[in-house]
């Protein structure tokens, strides 16, 4: 990690692994990719997105042709579920295995809201960049069995409550 917040998630993971060996439990850490859903918080980007294209304010998206992995909150229940019945590494990756760029998730709430994609569009390109952004399909959770119900279709039909 380069930054303070992963700095400080790989430290409380190393004081989890630490508890848990010494009381010989079993520990499921969770990476979630990119979390979005129904009643999430309107300050983050799928409510504010959607906000702004109906009320015809202009749009700045920051690194609209970076690829991530959207999965659902309600997916994301589901993998934590099966996780902890299954025989899983400690740490596992939570997402769908497919990519979908900042800027295809405006188009999609754009169509959904019923607006056209092409209102007053600002592109910002961030420095920072990643290179661990979708989850691998030879993710261990996939080979176990377990398989994200929600596409990114559904999934923001439910969470913009479409």
């Amino acid at each position: 990690p380069l930054d303070l917040y992963g700095k400080s998630k790989l430290r409380t993971l190393m004081s989890l692994q630490e508890l848990t060996r010494t009381d010989e439990q079993k520990l499921t850490w969770a990476r979630v990719f990119q979390a979005y859903g129904h009643t999430q918080d309107s300050a983050r980007f799928i409510p504010q997105l959607a906000k702004k294209l109906l009320s015809g304010e202009n749009i700045r998206l920051n690194n609209p042709d970076l690829y991530l992995d959207w999965v659902t909150s309600r997916d994301i229940a589901r993998a934590v579920s099966f996780s902890l019945s299954h025989d899983l590494p400690e740490v596992i990756d939570i997402g769908t295995s497919i990519g979908t760029t900042v800027q295809e998730v405006y188009q999609k709430i754009a169509a959904l809201v019923g607006r056209e994609p092409h209102l007053p569009l600002s592109r910002a390109k961030d420095d920072q960049e990643s290179s661990s952004l979708i989850v691998s399909p030879d993710s261990p959770i996939f080979s176990a069995g377990w398989a994200p119900k929600d596409n990114l279709d559904t999934g923001l039909l439910w969470a913009l409550s479409l």
